[in-house]
């Protein structure tokens, strides 16, 4: 309350020195890494309330009035606590990957974001506070998108793709740059938010970006997911990929020739199901076998890997 209402009297600064010292994200007491001896260090950052849920209802509550009072202040506030949060739970030399695409599978409200934690509340925090500055006028989309572009872990990147998804028809040219960027294209972390924007967007390409968006997939996968398989597996892998990035496409966004490749893959592999998550989250319980024996030979090995995690994973019991 005592945040608020600082924000509301325009005393921002003490507002925000306040919400810094009372929001802020540090490392666990315990290291449960050196418990069992592992050397990866990927652990959920704690925060002085302690309780997740109610750490939601402080910040959720104040983020509008601090955003209003402080805009471009308060968002960088809170881009800075989720940085730091990230920061905390995995420890790499490289801030270019978080695992976000395991963690958080779609920036929008979605049923497969099923764990809430504090990365994930802040997540939805800034998701939200960008919403906020557009749709008041406080500040323009090309604003928010070049201080987003000021991190390096790979969520801020999905959060301007949920962006240019979401008020595509403000940016044009920033699609552009974003739809033809191979590593948006190729890298799981953004599979999710690239694909909705692909199907929003592709029509309004022009012919000579279609074309290179076709020529990725032309090209086929990288030549290390390749590497170690049998001439016959290579083949097979090759199909498998080409069926996984054809339906990331509206299907009348396709050129005829791939549409009628694609409708062969289909037959093969069958209809895909979740083309934009590389991770799809499922749980299941019974005396019988979820697939068949065919049914798990007909798979790519990804795909049985993937099935495999997600019902072995404690967590979604």
């Amino acid at each position: 309350d005592l945040i608020k209402n600082l924000a509301k009297r325009k005393q921002l600064e003490q507002a925000l020195s306040l919400a810094e010292n009372l929001l802020d994200v540090k490392e666990p007491k315990e290291d449960i890494f050196k418990k069992f001896g592992l050397d990866t260090k990927i652990q959920d950052p704690q925060t002085k309330i302690g309780d997740v849920w109610l750490y939601k209802e402080i910040i959720s509550k104040n983020v509008p009035t601090l955003i209003k009072s402080g805009k471009s202040k308060a968002f960088s506030f809170l881009c800075k606590l989720l940085n730091k949060a990230i920061k905390i739970s995995i420890e790499l030399e490289s801030e270019n990957e978080d695992f976000s695409f395991i963690w958080r599978p779609a920036i929008e409200e979605h049923p497969q974001n099923i764990k809430e934690d504090v990365k994930n509340v802040l997540v939805d925090v800034v998701r939200d506070a960008t919403e906020l500055l557009i749709k008041e006028n406080l500040a323009s989309l090309e604003e928010i998108i070049a201080h987003l572009e000021s991190y390096s872990y790979p969520i801020f990147r999905r959060i301007i793709l949920y962006l240019l998804w979401r008020f595509s028809e403000e940016a044009q040219e920033l699609i552009s740059k974003y739809l033809t960027d191979y590593h948006l294209f190729s890298d799981p972390h953004f599979r999710h938010e690239y694909t909705l924007l692909l199907q929003k967007a592709f029509r309004s390409l022009s012919p000579e970006e279609k074309k290179k968006i076709f020529k990725w997939i032309e090209n086929g996968p990288e030549p290390e997911l390749l590497e170690g398989k049998s001439s016959e597996e290579r083949e097979r892998y090759k199909r498998g990929w080409l069926h996984k990035q054809l339906a990331r496409f509206n299907f009348e966004d396709l050129p005829e020739k791939w549409q009628k490749q694609y409708k062969e893959l289909v037959k093969e592999f069958g209809e895909p199901e979740h083309p934009d998550l590389g991770v799809y989250f499922s749980t299941w319980s019974g005396p019988t076998s979820p697939l068949t024996v065919e049914e798990l030979r007909q798979k790519p090995v990804e795909e049985i890997i993937n099935f495999c995690v997600t019902i072995s994973n404690p967590e979604l019991k």
